[in-house]
């Protein structure tokens, strides 16, 4: 089949995204459910056709019926659009949380289906403390705090959770709806009541993350009462993966660094915390297993070094999220994004996880031979002629050496929508080594040139 046609094909063929075309023989280049689901990494310099590359994706994952969690960290609108378009083109019910325009945006309820345990867990997160023992007196007063909150009957959200962030305000709430019998709620108060030893220090750390959040231009897309009393939309993320929905979240990283850089690690912290959710409720009606086209949700986040706090939050999603169904989708510019204070460790764990390698033209040498390295070598015989007195002898000596198969300075030279890709999964039948293949990338919706 001719690369044109494919380009200008459908999305999916035989339960397999079209990624695009392999240049050298004109073939369909797919990714299966399966093989999405072993993760991505996405890198390229800017302008070099990652982001249609994505959206391709997310395109293919949408008529798969999959949910979509795009976070975006530059907040691209163009990126946005293209969401919504594909959302439209599938059918799909479409969540905008965008953070850049908080007054035409969705609220989020980010802590809906979630146990106090995990919503103190989240809220503790969002700052790094220095000390241990500081850390451990705000998680205590966070979980008592979470824990009187679902006992009342009141909502968590950001804008509740700052306001129970008083001992008094907590036994206050908690005699308000006591009841004689009420067991639970005389052992909460003394709970709180023990809670006076430490409320100090515990509120002063709590209070001004959660207050930074709350005050932010878009903080009050997370006051859950707001947006029921404004009828604006409300994302729920449970709820959307069961609605195969695609949800976008743009940060403003650009404009308010610190404030997105929160937005993000509550995202992705909302996400791991909801990942177990599908698989539990199942295993409390059935004893089969929930198969992966019933959890599987693509999860892409693009340029994440502004806001997944040094890689500690993505690692969990890229480490141990696979059996809950999370696809994900690592997307930068550089292998530098995947260094934290100069050290490689998140680099190495993130390529040791993932499957799936679509590299576009990379300027910088390093990132060149990385992902050469990635790609690996093969077998080759290297000649060396002797000569004499500046001529040939017609001796020579041969030895047997490594080369690459994609080599570096390949890397360094592609043309705008191409990309070399390797499934790490994916093994040619005679060398038993992972085809590497370089691709021009179909573009959605678009006739190639």
């Amino acid at each position: 089949m001719r690369a044109k046609s494919i380009l200008a094909g459908p999305a999916i063929v035989e339960e397999k995204i079209v990624v695009g075309a392999d240049k050298q023989t004109g073939e369909r280049v797919g990714v299966s459910r399966s093989q999405l689901n072993n993760h991505t990494v996405v890198i390229g310099r800017s302008g070099r056709g990652k982001t249609e590359t994505i959206l391709t994706l997310c395109d293919g994952a949408a008529k798969l019926g999959m949910p979509i969690l795009f976070v975006d960290g530059k907040g691209d609108p163009a990126v946005l659009e293209g969401l919504r378009s594909i959302a439209l083109g599938s059918a799909k019910k479409f969540y905008a949380f965008d953070s850049i325009a908080p007054e035409v945006s969705c609220a989020w309820d980010i802590f809906a289906d979630l146990g106090p345990t995990t919503q103190a867990d989240i809220i503790v997160r969002l700052r790094k403390f220095s000390e241990p023992h500081y850390e451990a007196k705000a998680a205590k007063f966070a979980l008592v705090a979470c824990k009187v909150m679902r006992h009342t009957g009141q909502k968590v959200d950001v804008f509740s959770f700052h306001r129970s962030l008083s001992v008094n305000w907590l036994l206050a709430s908690l005699r308000h709806r006591a009841r004689k019998d009420d067991v639970a709620g005389r052992e909460l108060m003394q709970e709180v009541t023990e809670l006076r030893a430490i409320e100090k220090e515990a509120v002063d750390s709590l209070m001004s993350e959660v207050g930074r959040l709350k005050d932010a231009s878009c903080g009050w897309l997370f006051d859950v009462k707001r947006a029921l009393e404004e009828k604006r939309e409300l994302l729920r993320l449970t709820q959307a993966r069961r609605e195969n929905a695609i949800v976008y979240v743009g940060l403003p990283a650009l404009e308010y660094p610190e404030t997105a850089a929160k937005v993000g690690a509550l995202a992705i912290a909302a996400l791991k915390a909801n990942l177990p959710i599908l698989d539990r409720e199942n295993s409390l009606q059935s004893k089969t297993p929930l198969p992966l086209e019933k959890k599987q949700i693509f999860c892409v986040f693009d340029e994440w070094a502004s806001f997944a706090g040094g890689g500690d939050h993505i690692r969990g999603v890229v480490n141990m999220g696979r059996s809950w169904g999370a696809s994900a989708c690592l997307a930068g510019q550089s292998c530098a994004d995947f260094f934290v204070d100069g050290n490689d460790t998140l680099l190495r764990q993130v390529a040791g996880s993932c499957a799936n390698f679509i590299v576009h033209e990379c300027n910088d040498p390093q990132d060149a031979e990385y992902a050469a390295s990635l790609f690996g070598t093969v077998d080759a015989i290297s000649y060396t002629a002797q000569t004499m007195g500046g001529a040939p002898t017609g001796a020579a000596s041969a030895r047997r050496t490594k080369v690459f198969v994609v080599h570096p300075d390949d890397i360094k030279n592609i043309g705008v929508g191409e990309a070399f890709l390797m499934n790490k999964n994916e093994k040619n039948k005679k060398t038993n080594r992972s085809v590497v293949r370089l691709v021009r990338i179909r573009r959605r919706g678009q006739l190639p040139n």
